[in-house]
């Protein structure tokens, strides 16, 4: 009898070594639908991944490795995937997040309706730090569980899964546009195109809990959303200098968008711990969006995607000896 093709090929890029993927394709094994699951790791070179059991790469409908030479974006790295998926459903996945066991069952039951892409509930995996909850807060904090289900306007750059095909129309202009800064979603919804979030699908997600690594990430992540929101939208140098001269505002704006969730989220009660160290990171992520508006992204596009190759360097040693034994 011949295999059932796989209902979903999840792509996780790295930078090769085994114990970047290790937790996450222990999660992945778990799904109850692991043996319709597609899984492709992608890594710089030939020897990526050699330091995985075959224990730990069996139990799928395929699991292969895809050696596409050295890189530096996570995003751009998984077009080669994409491309090489064969799967009608790909789901781009961080190396450090860990998706319940109904996730990919929800994934691939929401694509019944007419969604070109699908987002989950993302919560964070690292709770013990103040570090951990503002990075949450500041990323995925509109995609946890206080958020709402159903048809969305957006939903997470990454760790959301899309028909293959949607993304393969891009042509070769998807390297660019699937980029950090390269306003993948926005891209989509100009043409069309519409999101969902599926409250039954639900990952955690391992944040940098040094408070260094967070900081500087939050400042390239800023920099580079600025000048893609700007570059997306078609803004003209005028209205570029005109929000960097208003971004001392932005902090006060973000904070009452925020406020709602803030009041409902599971983590209130340590609020007052977490507060002041959001505050510091609200006034540095305007700071970023203000260079971002004034001068483009620069390299921060590259330097917030060297983050997600491997977090081990950005945890402290409790999440170290708990996440990556």
């Amino acid at each position: 009898m011949t295999a059932a093709a796989p209902a979903l090929t999840v792509l996780v890029a790295s930078s090769g070594r085994g114990r970047t993927v290790r937790r996450t394709l222990l999660h992945l094994r778990a799904q109850t639908i692991a043996d319709r699951l597609e899984v492709i790791l992608i890594g710089p070179e030939a020897s990526s991944f050699d330091d995985l059991a075959p224990a730990e790469t069996a139990g799928f409908a395929h699991c292969r490795r895809l050696d596409i030479g050295p890189f530096d974006e996570v995003e751009r790295a998984f077009v080669p995937g994409i491309r090489a998926a064969t799967a009608p459903l790909v789901a781009l996945l961080e190396n450090h997040v860990y998706p319940e066991p109904d996730w990919a069952a929800a994934i691939v039951r929401a694509f019944e309706g007419p969604w070109s892409a699908v987002g989950s509930i993302i919560t964070t995996a690292n709770t013990d730090t103040a570090t951990s909850w503002v990075e949450h807060l500041m990323t995925y904090g509109r995609h946890d569980e206080t958020a709402r289900g159903g048809e969305v306007a957006r939903i997470p750059r990454n760790n959301s899964a899309f028909r293959r095909d949607v993304l393969l129309a891009l042509g070769d202009g998807l390297p660019d546009v699937l980029a950090r800064d390269g306003g993948l979603l926005d891209t989509l919804r100009r043409d069309g195109h519409r999101f969902f979030r599926e409250t039954g699908a639900r990952m955690r997600h391992l944040n940098p809990s040094l408070t260094r690594s967070m900081l500087r990430l939050r400042f390239h992540s800023g920099r580079a959303s600025a000048d893609t929101r700007a570059r997306a939208e078609g803004w003209s140098r005028g209205r570029r200098m005109l929000y960097a001269v208003a971004s001392p505002a932005f902090p006060l704006l973000r904070l009452r968008a925020m406020w709602p969730g803030l009041r409902a989220h599971p983590a209130r009660a340590e609020m007052p711990v977490i507060a002041p160290l959001l505050a510091l990171a609200l006034v540095l992520d305007a700071v970023a969006q203000a260079t971002g508006f004034a001068f483009g992204a620069g390299r921060s596009a590259v330097n917030a995607g060297l983050y997600d190759l491997d977090r081990e360097p950005h945890l402290d040693a409790a999440d170290r000896a708990r996440f990556m034994p």
